[in-house]
C-alpha cells in the first residue's frame, strides 16, 4: 500500500502547515466543551482491548533513531496493518465512552485521537506523498475540522475530540505530551497505548521523557527557548508565565532548571517536519 504507492517521495521534505511564531494568533487554542461527553460509569466493568492499536506502534514506531527522537515509518504501513487501524477505529465506535469509567473513558479518548490522527496522515502519504496541507496539534484546518468518527451517533471531528472533549473535561496538561503530533518538535509517539489502569503512569512518563528533550526547553544564551506548545495551550499548563516557569523547572534536568532564572527573553519554536525515519 503506503510502500508501493508513495515510496517515491522518501526524501522529499514532509512539512505540517507553517507553525512559526510570526505566522500565530496570540491567544491560546481555545476549549469548547461538549457537554454531551460529560459523563461516566463509576462502576462500569468493560475493558477495552486496544492491543490492535498497541501492535500497530510497536510495528511502526522506531525508537532507536540516531537523532533520539522517535520514528514513525509511514511509507512501511502494509495494507493488512492499515486495514487494521481501520478496524480498531471502527470497534472504538461501536463503544460508549459514557459507560466507561473516567479512566477508561480517558484512555478511550486519547487512543482514539491517536488512531485516527495516524489514519488522516496515513490517508494524506497516500493521496499525494505529502502532509504538507495538514495544519498540528487542532488547530484550525480542513483535515482537521472535517468529522472522521461517529461515536454514539455524533459525528466528531479531531478538533471536537480534543479541544470539545479531551482538554475540558480532564484538565490534565500532560494529555499534550500523549497526543499524536506527527512532528519532530512535538512529544514522541509512545509504543504503549493507554488502558486505563495505566494513564497516570504513562502520562507521567511521558512527561517527563519530553520535558527532558531540548527541543522542549533549554536556554541558549539569554533566550528561554519553548516548544509552542507551551504558547498555543499556555492556560492548560498555567494560569502566568512566572507558574508556567516554576513548572518547567519542577520537570527540566537541574541543568537547565538553573539556567531557566537566567534567561531574560522567551522564544518559542517547534520543528513541523512530520516525524518519518
Amino acid at each position: 500500500m503506503v510502500g508501493v504507492e508513495i515510496r517515491k517521495w522518501v526524501g522529499c521534505l514532509i512539512i505540517l502547515v507553517v507553525l512559526t511564531v510570526s505566522g500565530r494568533a496570540a491567544a491560546a487554542v481555545p476549549m469548547n466543551q461538549i457537554d454531551f461527553w460529560n459523563d461516566s460509569e463509576p462502576s462500569s466493568l468493560i475493558d477495552l482491548d486496544h492491543s490492535a492499536f498497541e501492535d500497530i506502534l510497536k510495528k511502526y514506531v522506531a525508537t532507536d533513531h540516531p537523532s533520539d527522537i522517535s520514528r514513525f515509518n509511514y511509507t512501511a504501513v502494509t495494507q493488512a496493518d492499515f486495514a487494521k487501524l481501520n478496524e480498531y477505529l471502527t470497534y472504538l465506535q461501536f463503544m460508549e465512552p459514557r459507560q466507561l469509567t473516567e479512566a477508561e473513558a480517558k484512555a478511550f479518548w486519547i487512543n482514539l485521537y491517536n488512531a485516527a490522527t495516524l489514519k488522516m496522515v496515513l490517508e494524506a502519504f497516500i493521496d499525494n506523498g505529502s502532509v504538507s496541507k495538514i495544519k498540528a496539534r487542532g488547530l484550525p484546518a480542513r483535515r482537521w475540522r472535517r468529522d472522521i468518527v461517529t461515536i454514539a451517533q455524533q459525528d466528531m471531528s479531531l478538533e471536537d475530540i480534543m479541544n470539545g472533549v479531551i482538554r475540558p473535561m480532564y484538565k490534565d496538561p500532560r494529555v499534550h505530551y500523549a497526543l499524536f503530533f506527527c512532528a519532530l518538535g512535538g512529544p514522541d509517539m509512545p509504543t504503549e497505548v493507554f488502558k486505563g489502569d495505566n494513564n497516570e503512569d504513562l502520562l507521567s512518563a511521558l512527561e517527563t521523557n519530553y520535558l527532558q528533550e531540548s527541543r522542549a526547553v533549554r536556554v541558549e544564551g539569554d533566550q528561554l527557548v519553548l516548544s509552542e506548545i507551551f504558547k498555543e495551550y499556555d492556560t492548560d499548563f498555567a494560569q502566568s508565565q512566572g507558574a508556567l516557569l516554576e513548572y518547567l523547572k519542577s520537570k527540566v534536568s537541574e541543568e537547565v532548571a538553573g539556567l531557566i532564572d537566567t534567561a531574560s527573553k522567551v522564544r518559542y519554536e517547534y520543528d513541523t517536519t512530520v516525524n518519518t525515519p
